[in-house]
């Protein structure tokens, strides 16, 4: 699935089918960030690109808290929702 994948779920008049899509975005943009992140760990500990981790690990922090309270809201409003 790919963010384009989520544009008619995010424009439904069902805010279930929006919340889905608003996990479905998060999950695919997590899966580039730790990937992007794994990329920075090749690095030689001396290269300058690697400071940008220090932002990227908080953000990536901050998406697991956001998916955690999705998660939440979805089960109390009885989504099923499939693993990306």
């Amino acid at each position: 699935m790919t963010l384009k994948d989520t544009v008619d779920m995010m424009l439904s008049d069902d805010y279930k089918e929006r919340l889905k899509a608003e996990y479905y975005q998060l999950a695919i943009r997590q899966a580039r960030l730790e990937l992007r992140l794994k990329e920075l760990y090749q690095l030689d500990l001396d290269s300058p690109i690697r400071n940008t981790m220090i932002p990227l690990c908080e953000q990536q922090y901050g998406m697991s808290v956001y998916m955690s309270a999705l998660r939440t809201r979805m089960k109390e409003a009885g989504i099923d929702v499939e693993e990306l």
